[in-house]
């Protein structure tokens, strides 16, 4: 009797008092073990490597999350299923991050899939997934998910709907994601990147590119029968052989502010089509009625490589809608400021100081680095940390990320585009799982106007 006293207390207390954090394969060998295992409100930790299995939640409050991220940390669902399910009322306190999911095949939902359940999905790249109904790469039914952060590319659907994302009878949050090359295959279908249907969805700074709605309607987004808001997309590039080769909608209404539609492509309407549509400081290419609406060059970085950053003299700066942007968009689809100088620029990018890469960054091989910010004759100076200051040290230029020692490097000067693009070979003494804090500073040391980027963690494939 004491002794079955003491376990229930035991148990009390991890579930009130503390939360556990396990590791695979260290503790579990196998990311479902570890769910099987686990309590609300604990940690699985999963450190880089291949893992052949489908997940299940099973209703439980944890974080799942990768060690070092989508490029060295897969889970492979086997076409046995979707890669990763959420079906018992799972809330916002359950997230699953940073792993790259591949090879999900189901009936509902090839990545992911969420039915009564409201997850935070976050930071995951979500690839190469198929469903023969709805949701190549993730299916909502009955479900509001938090869609944060995720690269969702190359998922496809058979005889249905939404090759990226499928939501029925759903309120998600789709924001800051890059949703590209996503496909439906059938005749007649609907909804390359993304498919609403009865639902209310909040897509905001996203980037969707490269989908095909095939022969059906709608290459980038469909909406039907809903109540839709779109605000600070980038929807550009997509396909179909219908009606509304950026943005179709059919019933319902959609609210579209601040986005651009560019270079998408329909049998007819290819930027927008359907009643019920609102377009409001947005830049569509074609020209549309509306208040503050543009139609020019939004002058990308590099479009055809998937690079939708703005450079400094791009139309979309400073044309936006401030009214339109909720109390919680504080920044954009990569976490920069959204509202820099008075007024929100067009589109997914705010054009601000930043530091990014294009390429894998693979061990010998080339990658570009490229650095935001206004031009001028002001040096740029690329540091390399020996690791990751937590907290962060606030200065007089920004928040220093860096570590000491500090390698630097001077990358020359911002050009009249606002973006300087500086060509490396990634050393090959780096290794695969190998994270490489970065951070430049733009202008002189010590000078008035001098910025600090954000953080840069390079993960090395």
């Amino acid at each position: 009797m004491k002794s079955l006293l003491a376990l229930s207390l035991l148990f009390l207390c991890h579930s009130t008092c503390f939360s556990a954090i396990f590791y695979v394969p260290d503790d579990f060998g196998m990311i479902q073990e570890a769910v099987d295992q686990a309590l609300d409100n604990d940690t699985v930790i999963v450190r880089p490597g291949t893992y052949f299995e489908n997940i299940d939640f099973l209703g439980k409050a944890i974080v799942v999350r990768s060690e070092k991220g989508p490029a060295v940390t897969v889970v492979d669902g086997n076409q046995a299923g979707p890669v990763a399910t959420f079906a018992n009322g799972e809330g916002r306190d359950s997230v699953l991050e940073g792993f790259r999911l591949s090879n999900g095949l189901g009936w509902d939902g090839g990545g992911i899939a969420c039915r009564s359940s409201s997850p935070t999905i976050s930071a995951n790249t979500i690839a190469q997934n198929g469903t023969y109904f709805g949701g190549g790469g993730i299916r909502c039914d009955s479900s509001s998910p938090l869609i944060s952060g995720n690269v969702i590319s190359n998922n496809w659907s058979s005889d249905g709907y939404g090759g990226g994302i499928c939501c029925t009878f759903s309120d998600p949050i789709i924001s800051n994601n890059v949703i590209r090359d996503n496909e439906m295959i059938q005749c007649g279908e609907k909804g390359g990147g993304i498919y609403c249907r009865d639902s209310s969805p909040l897509i905001a700074n996203n980037i969707i590119t490269g989908n095909s709605g095939n022969y059906g309607s709608g290459g980038g987004i469909f909406c039907q029968d809903s109540a839709a808001t779109m605000i600070n997309n980038t929807v550009c590039g997509n396909t179909t052989l219908r009606e509304g080769g950026g943005i179709c909608c059919s019933g319902g209404t959609a609210a579209i502010v601040n986005t651009i539609l560019r270079d998408n492509a329909a049998g007819s309407d290819p930027q927008v089509h359907g009643d019920g549509v609102s377009v409001t400081f947005c830049n569509v290419e074609g020209g549309w009625p509306g208040q503050g609406n543009i139609d020019a060059d939004p002058l990308f970085v590099d479009p055809l490589a998937g690079d939708f950053h703005l450079t400094f003299d791009s139309p979309c700066r400073n044309r936006g809608d401030n009214n339109a942007i909720p109390p919680a968009m504080e920044e954009d689809w990569e976490g920069d400021p959204r509202i820099v100088q008075g007024v929100v620029d067009i589109g997914a990018d705010e054009f601000y100081f930043h530091l990014y890469e294009t390429g894998p960054a693979l061990p010998g091989t080339p990658i570009d680095i490229k650095v935001v910010g206004y031009p001028g004759t002001a040096p740029v100076r690329l540091g390399l940390g020996a690791g990751i200051l937590d907290p962060p040290l606030h200065t007089a230029y920004g928040y220093l990320f860096l570590a000491s020692p500090i390698r630097q490097f001077d990358l020359g000067t911002i050009p009249l585009t606002g973006v300087l693009i500086h060509s490396a070979t990634i050393p090959a003494t780096w290794h695969s799982g190998d994270q490489k804090p970065l951070q430049a500073l733009v202008g002189p040391l010590g000078a008035s106007g001098s910025r600090l980027t954000n953080l840069l963690l390079l993960t090395v494939e």
